[in-house]
């Protein structure tokens, strides 16, 4: 599978060079992007048990978003009026936050989520579980430019395959004398290494030059895969956020 996901990334970095190796014109058209986002998680039911909605629903009143990012470098190709293909790099921070609260000992022991090593367990006053997800991926996007000599409107939509680079679990125990303690914390099962993000975009683009371009968009992104894939149900990542894009031309020879 993993071979798989590298295959995949590596035809679509090669599209990158197909694309710069026969452009028609000299002056090529690059663009940088950086996005501040909430990013958390959807539950999505896959069986139908007993008492499942209630968990999900629990889960998700017990949940947290938090400010993650998306930043990327791409080139970008014309295809037709009006319309552009963008693809290059991107790396991603994602993740959210869980909580236990309304803790005692012996409803936290009976749950499995304390044992005799866990720290200050007897004034354990809430549990917050930190869960991070750092990628690369490769953007796969088509964007439209309408008309327009200093404003324009634009939108976009695409596919990222992404590459798992980092995951990372911390549990903090919050104690009722308010201090914290956090320890590493393991994923009760393995998060899945490729994922395939889907995005959408609208926004404005100011034209600063004959040569270079701002453009602001609120984007949502949203992960097809699941992170995680339990008996009952999966958890898939999704974000929203304002994408700022700086989008420049150089004039290369062939």
């Amino acid at each position: 599978m993993m071979k798989l996901n590298c295959l995949f990334v590596s035809f679509a970095i090669s599209g990158i060079l197909v694309c710069s190796i026969f452009s028609e014109i000299n002056a090529q058209n690059f663009g940088v992007g950086i996005s501040p986002e909430f990013s958390s998680r959807n539950l999505v039911k896959t069986d139908f048990v007993p008492g499942i909605d209630e968990f999900i629903d629990q889960s998700n009143e017990l949940n947290e978003s938090i400010i993650g990012f998306t930043a990327e470098a791409f080139y970008v190709k014309p295809f037709a009026r009006r319309m552009f293909f963008e693809t290059g790099l991107s790396f991603s921070q994602d993740g959210y936050n869980s909580f236990i609260k309304d803790l005692t000992y012996e409803s936290l022991v009976l749950s499995g989520v304390l044992n005799s090593d866990d720290p200050g367990f007897e004034t354990t006053e809430e549990i917050e579980t930190q869960n991070r997800f750092l990628s690369i991926g490769v953007p796969l996007r088509l964007a439209y430019v309408s008309e327009g000599k200093k404003w324009r409107f634009t939108w976009s939509l695409g596919v990222t395959p992404e590459y798992l680079l980092d995951a990372r679990s911390t549990r903090i125990y919050h104690f009722q004398s308010g201090l914290e303690e956090s320890v590493d914390n393991e994923f009760s099962t393995a998060p899945s290494d490729f994922n395939l993000t889907a995005s959408l975009s609208a926004g404005v683009e100011l034209a600063i030059d004959r040569v270079s371009a701002l453009r602001i968009e609120p984007v949502v992104r949203y992960a097809a895969i699941p992170t995680f894939d339990f008996d009952t149900y999966e958890v898939n990542l999704f974000s929203y956020g304002l994408c700022l894009k700086y989008y420049f031309k150089l004039n290369l020879p062939y």
